[in-house]
């Protein structure tokens, strides 16, 4: 085989899955409701929007919430979902308030599921049992 059939043979997959990740994307994005975003660069996100210094990435998040009048943003950076929360007020409705909406444990079939171990009080999610 030629090299070209090789580097067909590699790039065909890589690009069939990049157009199946960047549909999906798309598809479960408008299912949910976000919180206000500034605009996103395609595939990357906000990557470069954000820097290696952590206080000048928390004066660009608070000039975002003043620019898009919201105490809460949604950043996407290579693929993965990031909440941003600017007031202590968000904060405190959102993680102490409403905790048990956000609380709990990863979902583990295997575990949980498939052997049994739902009993565990370290796979145990959050609930009246626990």
């Amino acid at each position: 085989m030629s090299f070209e059939g090789y580097v067909a043979g590699i790039l065909s997959p890589l690009v069939v899955i990049f157009l199946i990740k960047t549909l999906l994307f798309k598809f479960r994005a408008s299912i949910a409701p976000l919180p206000p975003r500034p605009k996103p660069h395609f595939i990357i996100g906000n990557l470069f929007d954000m820097t290696g210094d952590v206080k000048e990435n928390c004066k660009k998040y608070h000039e975002w919430c003043k620019e898009l009048e919201s105490d809460v943003l949604y950043l996407n950076v290579l693929g993965t979902s990031i909440i941003i929360l600017d007031s202590y007020e968000a904060s405190s409705e959102l993680l102490d308030n409403r905790s048990s909406i956000y609380s709990g444990r990863p979902k583990m079939p295997m575990i949980n599921e498939l052997m049994g171990w739902d009993f565990g009080f370290g796979f145990m999610d959050y609930g009246d049992t626990w």
